[in-house]
């Protein structure tokens, strides 16, 4: 394994949540059924209070960090006004705070289904 990413695309109808992985071809069974396993966990035990002081710490500080300029403010507002409504960011960071690993739990059981996936494999000829 080489490396692994993951990102996400909020729309307004329906999102995207993608997981990249850079590594050799004789190695992508066993990758995916570690992540598709990771996937069941997140759905049946929830994360430690730590992992999510830790994860809203990282995510409180890319938001402050990603709002300090005019052009980035603008930005978050006119994504939100896009997608939902432009109230909604100035409301992330006390959501975020809000969260619990119960919560996060449960919606890991109704976003992230492990049997439900599109897998695209790229391997050199």
């Amino acid at each position: 394994m080489e490396g692994i990413d993951s990102h996400f695309s909020l729309q307004q109808a329906c999102s995207v949540f993608t997981i990249s992985m850079w590594l050799a071809a004789d190695q992508v069974a066993q990758v995916e059924e570690i992540v598709r396993l990771r996937l069941t966990d997140l759905g049946t035990t929830p994360i430690s209070a730590a992992e999510l002081s830790r994860c809203q710490r990282l995510l409180l500080n890319d938001y402050a960090f990603g709002t300090e300029t005019p052009g980035q403010i603008a930005g978050l507002y006119g994504y939100y006004a896009t997608v939902a409504e432009a109230e909604l960011a100035s409301r992330y960071p006390t959501y975020l705070q809000a969260q619990t690993p119960e919560k996060l739990q449960h919606i890991a059981q109704q976003y992230l289904r492990p049997d439900c996936y599109t897998a695209v494999v790229l391997k050199p000829e």
